[in-house]
């Protein structure tokens, strides 16, 4: 697979954490104006989390890093295919790396972008 910003880092954390996050600074006191950042323990980059997802559904996969100016150019051609799920890069201002990780997702079936 063809993936933009493979060696991008990321920090998964599991929804059920954040919201458990989220109702302790509800019920914590003064929690106004305050910033919470929220990661998960494990590290992995892009290119692992495409493959972490691959094994869980069973399925083969090669992940082909790819330059930025190449991944920009997929990102540019992708946007314009029919029937696409995923906001243009343009109308929402996300980075490529944001974007080859809703399209990973959506090549994989994992998520419902969009």
């Amino acid at each position: 697979m063809p993936l933009a910003r493979a060696s991008t880092r990321f920090a998964p954390i599991h929804v059920g954490d954040v919201a458990e996050a989220f109702m302790r600074a509800l019920h914590g006191g003064d929690t106004s104006a305050q910033t919470y950042e929220l990661c998960g323990a494990e590290t992995l980059s892009l290119a692992e989390l495409v493959q972490q997802v691959a094994r869980a559904r069973q399925l083969r996969c090669h992940v082909l890093a790819m330059p930025d100016a190449l991944g920009w150019l997929q990102a540019a051609v992708l946007e314009f295919l029919p029937e696409s799920r995923c906001p243009s890069i343009t109308s929402v201002h996300c980075s490529p790396t944001t974007y080859a990780a809703r399209m990973a997702a959506r090549a994989w079936g994992c998520a419902h972008s969009g």
